[in-house]
């Protein structure tokens, strides 16, 4: 598996391979407040809900029908990464 590839688990045991990375995470929370919980769609790639509580981040994306959800928060302060 690739650095950055996130398996979805789909009806009937098949997988699919998603690739998302630190570019694309970046991209989708340039507007989250520093220090909230995102949850972002496999599906869509897209957030689907945010704020200070992880777990009432999770739970409301799974009421939108997001079964696996990507959960990650948002830096506090923005620092430049070196790989």
């Amino acid at each position: 598996m690739r650095d950055g590839a996130v398996h979805d688990p789909q009806p009937g045991g098949r997988e699919r391979v998603m690739e998302f990375g630190v570019q694309e995470a970046f991209a989708l929370t340039k507007d989250i407040p520093p220090g909230d919980w995102v949850a972002i769609s496999r599906r869509l790639q897209k957030v689907i809900a945010h704020g200070p509580v992880a777990e009432a981040v999770f739970d409301s994306a799974r009421e939108q029908g997001e079964t696996v959800p990507i959960i990650l928060r948002v830096p506090k302060q923005a620092q430049r990464m070196f790989f």
